[in-house]
């Protein structure tokens, strides 16, 4: 569809693609490198065990931008809440 908004940025420059079109590249490279970076912390997290990743992963399969940005939040605060956590079991100094 043509449309007069369009025609205005091409005739203004038309060695420029329009913000249309270069939208038709930017939008998928991000969504793509946005579910990349969802299972590239999926899978560097250490702290999870099999099953909440494989979880996260059918998210990610299932519904990859809600599931991409959950992944990622959920993922990063499990890591960050269990690298503070001490380890039950332990003295917690010496007496």
């Amino acid at each position: 569809m043509f449309s007069l908004a369009n025609y205005a940025i091409q005739s203004a420059n038309p060695i420029l693609p329009s913000w249309i079109d270069v939208l038709w590249w930017v939008i998928p490279i991000a969504y793509l490198a946005l579910v990349i970076w969802a299972i590239v912390e999926l899978v560097r997290n250490k702290s999870l065990d099999i099953a909440p990743k494989l979880a996260f992963a059918f998210l990610i399969i299932l519904a990859p931008f809600i599931g991409s940005i959950l992944t990622i939040l959920l993922v990063r605060s499990h890591a960050n809440s269990s690298a503070h956590r001490q380890p039950q079991g332990e003295p917690q100094g010496r007496r």
